[in-house]
This record gives C-alpha cells, sequence and structure tokens, in this order.
C-alpha cells in the first residue's frame, strides 16, 4: 500500500513540476524567457519614428542561462552566419529587475562580471531593457519577442514597424 501511495506522489509531484516548466517553453513564453531580436529607432526625412531590426538576438532561457549573438556576413562573403557575443546566467529580481552574470564576452573586459538590467514590458512582445554603462549612465535597449508563427505574404518588405 505505501508503495502505492507513494509512486501516486511521485506522478502528482512530477506532473506538477511539468505543468510549472510549460508556460516557460520559450516559443509559447509572455514573460521575459524568450528569443529576442534588439530593435532601434530611426527617425525617417519626414519625422515618423520607426523601429529598425538589428541583426542583434538575445535567448533567455527557463533554466536561469542566456546567450546573445549576431548575424554578420563575413569580410568578402554573402553568407550570413551567427556569432556569440557573450553567455552567462540571469536572476530575476522582481518584475523590473534582473542580473546577468557574463560567464564569457567577445570583450574580454566583460568576462566574469556582473550587470544589472532593468526592463519594462511594452506589451507581451516587446521590453524596453536598460543597463548601467561604466559611467553609471542607463543605456536603453529594446528588445522584440521574435515570431513563433509568421504569415511570409504579410511580411514581405516589411523592414520596419511604426513606433
Amino acid at each position: 500500500m505505501m508503495k502505492k501511495i507513494f509512486f501516486v506522489f511521485v506522478a502528482v509531484f512530477g506532473i506538477m513540476l511539468n505543468a510549472q516548466e510549460a508556460s516557460k517553453h520559450i516559443p509559447i513564453s509572455k514573460d521575459l524567457v524568450g528569443f529576442w531580436q534588439q530593435r532601434y529607432i530611426i527617425q525617417t526625412a519626414n519625422g515618423e519614428k520607426k523601429l529598425k531590426s538589428s541583426g542583434n538576438y538575445k535567448v533567455i532561457n527557463p533554466d536561469g542561462t542566456y546567450y546573445t549573438f549576431m548575424i554578420v556576413a563575413p569580410r568578402n562573403s554573402d553568407i550570413q552566419v551567427p556569432i556569440i557575443l557573450q553567455y552567462g546566467t540571469y536572476e530575476l529580481i522582481d518584475d523590473t529587475h534582473f542580473n546577468e552574470h557574463i560567464i564569457d564576452h567577445n570583450n574580454p573586459k566583460f568576462v566574469n562580471t556582473n550587470s544589472q538590467l532593468r526592463y519594462k514590458k511594452m506589451d507581451d512582445n516587446m521590453i524596453l531593457q536598460e543597463y548601467k554603462n561604466e559611467k553609471g549612465v542607463w543605456i536603453p535597449e529594446i528588445w522584440r519577442r521574435a515570431d513563433f508563427k509568421i504569415d511570409p505574404i504579410k511580411t514581405e518588405n516589411k523592414s520596419s514597424t511604426s513606433f
């Protein structure tokens, strides 16, 4: 009888853990966990502000790890390749702050350093993230969640979004 009770306990506990983690799967996440593309604001000739996509990406995993990378075309090449810029771990502090521990970075001065970041959800798919530079000034970055499902007809030749 005790074996059956133990088995039921383990099964229920496992299901509960699985249910909690399911909401954090990257493609369907609505929190900080996700696959993000950095954006920047440009001003058109007529004064309209638009968001443009950069080649920088950030993946924030549910296991407390993250990495950033960019997609570039090497010199004299038409082929684009990803280059990992940094990777590390993160810890959520509250709904507006998290800390990153940079394990490795393509700039050696940032290897094994910590960075406090603050963020604000603009909506489920856009965040404003800020980090402090070496002078203590908060530097804003706009990140858009990468699309999971996309209609290629609707997005064809659409390189920017109004801001």
